[in-house]
């Protein structure tokens, strides 16, 4: 989670290469959506090794959403704001069963 203790949406990438830009482009567009408390970061996942590793990241780009319910990886094309908007509120809808508690830490590919 951020440290103004809202959620956060943390985008890691692999250097600047074509994928990277448009998931970078894709990120920065969906801020406004994600609401006044949200943030979101930019990482390269090469020269922040053991941070995305602590994330659980493995493939890249992977976007990892942040929020008091707890983590979400998002594993996809990330290039599309409207999809990666829509993968976030998957995220937000997945992490609480039937019984109103929240489920474990995912990941997915939406």
């Amino acid at each position: 989670m951020s440290a103004r203790g809202g959620p956060t949406l943390r985008l890691y990438v692999a250097g600047a290469g074509d994928q990277s830009l448009l998931a970078i482009r894709a990120v920065r567009s969906c801020a406004a959506a994600l609401g006044a408390d949200a943030r979101t970061e930019v990482i390269d996942a090469y020269q922040a090794t053991d941070r995305a590793r602590e994330d659980g990241v493995i493939v890249l780009p992977t976007a990892v959403w942040c929020d008091a319910r707890g983590v979400r990886r998002i594993v996809s094309d990330l290039g599309d704001p409207q999809r990666l908007l829509a993968a976030v509120a998957t995220a937000n809808d997945d992490r609480t069963n039937e019984d109103g508690e929240h489920g474990p830490e995912r990941s997915s590919q939406f």
